[in-house]
């Protein structure tokens, strides 16, 4: 059995400029996580951080004072959230005034799905999109397809439509059938639960499966704890700008497809930077990337960083 190599970790060195920002923002008392955001870095980051340079204390005290601040403010918050409110309720007035009267249940159904949730990424029109499909296909007497609906809103997966109807109460024309997985990929998902060093995203991209069944099949079977479900980083790049197993694995496939560093950037769906950083790093991150799949795949003979064969 070969064994694997520990994945490559680079740690960011800061310059004076950046402890001074760190400093500063600590200094004024922010919220961990804002100071995190400002620096482009983790909050378990700036724990640290503020550990190494014995700042705990000074830290604890900046944050009494500005929650203290802030509490003093409240009441004008307060007065802020009800003309916001006020304001967006003359909005939504306006908007349904505008509504042609075959989309009203379509519109009142995406207002009752915001309202539902709490935090949401898609934008009122996409999901406007399904409900206004759904209410057609219904008027007509035909059913449609989850896969129909994203299309026509614009999504990517048929589990954002579904639950976009779950969320407000309504099911799917069709039951959601579970394929199942063909024995060879169950193999190789099983010999890959242990290994530590790879998310979700990377196995997928690894074993030629969509990450949503990556995840659906661990949480069904429980072979890979919760402690290994998160994403893996080899190297952040600061701004959002980070790399991956599965982003320098694609960035190989593609290079060696001949694609330009430009091309294999846009086929890995990251920045030149990221892509090139790949590059650089690859004589580090290569052999990782092969044990893993020799791990995955004992039988087969592996020559890439990345799956070449069915």
């Amino acid at each position: 059995m070969a064994t694997v190599e520990t994945p490559i970790k680079i740690s960011k060195i800061l310059t004076d400029e950046d402890k001074k920002k760190r400093n500063l923002l600590i200094a004024q008392g922010l919220p961990e996580i804002e100071i995190a955001r400002q620096c482009h870095v983790y909050p378990n980051a700036i724990r640290y951080y503020r550990k190494k340079t014995g700042q705990e204390e000074f830290y604890a005290e900046k944050r009494m004072e500005r929650e203290g601040r802030e509490g003093n403010n409240h009441s004008i918050g307060k007065e802020k959230r009800k003309v916001l409110e006020t304001i967006v309720a003359q909005i939504n007035q306006h908007a349904e005034s505008q509504v042609k009267p075959e989309e009203k249940w379509a519109y009142e159904k995406t207002q009752e799905y915001f309202k539902r949730t709490k935090v949401c990424a898609l934008p009122f029109n996409q999901v406007f999109e399904v409900f206004l499909g759904y209410d057609e296909a219904v008027k007509k007497e035909e059913k449609v397809s989850l896969t129909k609906l994203a299309k026509r809103a614009g999504l990517l997966w048929q589990s954002t439509v579904s639950n976009v109807l779950k969320r407000v109460g309504l099911a799917p024309f069709y039951e959601c059938v579970r394929r199942p997985l063909k024995p060879e990929y169950k193999r190789a998902l099983e010999r890959a639960a242990k290994l530590d060093y790879l998310s979700y995203s990377d196995i997928a991209c690894l074993t030629g499966l969509k990450w949503p069944v990556v995840r659906e099949y661990y949480k069904r079977t429980g072979l890979r704890p919760g402690n290994l479900c998160k994403q893996h980083f080899i190297a952040d790049l600061g701004n959002g700008n980070r790399l991956s197993n599965r982003i320098a694995s694609e960035v190989y496939q593609a290079k060696d497809g001949g694609l330009s560093n430009e091309e294999a950037a846009e086929y890995a769906g990251v920045s030149e930077d990221v892509s090139f950083c790949a590059l650089v790093l690859r004589p580090a991150i290569e052999p990782v990337l092969k044990n893993a799949l020799r791990e995955m795949y004992p039988d087969k003979e592996i020559t890439k960083p990345y799956k070449n064969f069915t």
